[in-house]
Parts: structure tokens; sequence; C-alpha cells
């Protein structure tokens, strides 16, 4: 986990236990690309990112420094005034510890997407290349173990 610059208060093990967060921005509104085009959610906007995609459209999300350290207490109770689905995204949400913020949204019976541009190994990318293969129909013997195989990617 990286550390944030702050003249605020908040002690840098908090940051890495994922009880605050670099803030960019929070805003409701209609997605309107991927899978969930034309549906209504709350996204949250993290700053940080060390993956540095040419095609960013918010390059200014890059620099954690510049984002306010934000509680995941005050970012929860807002996205719950307005969406029963948040989509968290960045620059790059995972170079933080996502796992309070996700669960804390979870309890609140809302509905988490995590966009990331997350640089993978190159045995996931192998695992990646081999999903992608997969038919539809199960088959393809990895298909009985593909949770597994994704959920160990990520562990």
């Amino acid at each position: 986990m990286k550390d944030i610059s702050t003249s605020q208060s908040f002690a840098q093990d908090t940051i890495r236990r994922g009880e605050v967060v670099p803030l960019m921005e929070q805003f409701y509104t209609i997605q309107g690309e991927g899978a969930h085009t034309g549906k209504a959610a709350y996204f949250v906007r993290i700053g940080g990112c060390d993956v540095g995609c040419h095609w960013c459209d918010v390059k200014e999300s890059w620099n954690p420094d510049t984002h306010p350290p934000t509680p995941i207490d005050s970012i929860v109770e807002e996205a719950k005034k307005y969406s029963d689905t948040v989509v968290v995204t960045g620059g790059e949400p995972l170079t933080w510890n996502m796992n309070p913020l996700v669960d804390a949204f979870h309890a609140e019976g809302i509905t988490v997407h995590v966009e990331t541009p997350t640089k993978l190994t190159s045995d996931q990318k192998k695992l990646f290349e081999q999903l992608a293969q997969m038919d539809s129909n199960s088959s393809n013997p990895m298909a009985s173990n593909f949770f597994d195989k994704v959920k160990d990617l990520f562990q």
C-alpha cells in the first residue's frame, strides 16, 4: 500500500487498512459505458494510479496526494442516499485496500462494481486468455472450476 501525503490528521495505518482513501469525487449518474450502460449508479472515484494508461480520460486522478483522504464511512453514508449500486473507479482503486470499502457497501445491501486497469502478472494473463477461450457450455473442463481460478488470482 502507498502512503498519502496529507496535512490532515489521518494516520498512515488507517490508509493502509483501507479505512481512509483518497477521494477524487463522488456523484450519482447513469452509466455511460460497459455492460451496465443506462443503469443508475453512484460513482466513487478514488485518486491514485500507478498504471498510467495513455488513453485515460481522468489523468488528474493519478496523483493521490491531490485528493483528500476521506473516511470510508462518510463515502458509504453519502452513496446510500442515492443508489443501491456503486461503481468504484479511479485512477486505479486497487492501489489501495478496497476490502473495507466494498465490505461496508455490501453491509448496506449495496451492489459494487470496481473498474480497474490492473496490471496482470504473466500467470494471470495466461489464465485470462484460457478463460476467454472457454465456450458457454460446461463441456469445457475449465468451466467447472472457473470461479476458483479467478478467486485465486486475487488472493
